[in-house]
């Protein structure tokens, strides 16, 4: 499912997020935890790659991200931006080394990139490495002021990957707080609660089982 957000002007409000006036945001939401955000500027290539990385996965998508690149014609906002969108795309076709390398050059271009740190924090959960998403996400949501509810629950996910559900339902409820009537956040919040409850529930009966056998 695919939301885009075309963010010509900056939002305001309880749960909005603000930001620079010139930048596109737009939010994936894969199988697993991919809410990929990627913005979009001045030239056409650079456009393109935009475009690109909105669309369904294909390697060759990677190919007009290059040109706008090396063109050498990109403020580095710009340049950081189609480096994260490559980035979103190599991560798509499962090229996670080239994603991490990308996103890790946009961040060095743009290190207070919130989109930025999402999709490298994305990359790293899908290799794995939740230490390392941890941090960006971390970093994400305090940049976002903790008001950008798909950091928060992407956060949640990689929390419940490493078997801490209770710390993984605050953030499926902070994000269901800014976004309310948002489906997913709800129903992962509710598996939260039910995986801490057969916890309890597990931890009780091996206790009386314990108790039984001594």
């Amino acid at each position: 499912m695919l939301t885009a957000l075309s963010l010509n002007r900056t939002f305001s409000g309880s749960g909005m997020l603000r930001l620079p006036l010139t930048m596109g945001l737009a939010l994936v939401l894969s199988v697993t935890i991919a809410h990929a955000a990627k913005t979009t500027f001045g030239t056409s290539e650079a456009e393109q790659c935009y475009r690109e990385a909105l669309s369904p996965a294909r390697a060759t998508g990677t190919r007009v991200c290059t040109q706008a690149i090396e063109k050498g014609q990109l403020t580095t906002r710009d340049l950081a931006a189609s480096y994260t969108n490559r980035g979103v795309i190599w991560a798509r076709t499962g090229e996670i080394e080239k994603a991490l390398a990308d996103h890790n050059k946009a961040l060095e271009l743009n290190p207070d990139s919130i989109g930025g740190l999402i999709n490298r924090a994305n990359a790293h959960s899908r290799d794995q490495n939740y230490h390392d998403a941890l941090l960006d996400y971390d970093r994400a949501i305090e940049l976002s002021g903790a008001a950008f509810a798909p950091a928060l629950f992407n956060r949640g996910w990689v929390y419940r990957a490493i078997d801490d559900d209770k710390t993984a339902l605050k953030d499926f409820q902070a994000a269901l707080k800014l976004q309310p009537d948002n489906e997913r956040y709800e129903r992962a919040a509710a598996e939260a609660k039910r995986q801490i409850k057969e916890a309890k529930k597990e931890a009780r009966r091996k206790k009386r089982e314990a108790h039984t056998n001594g």
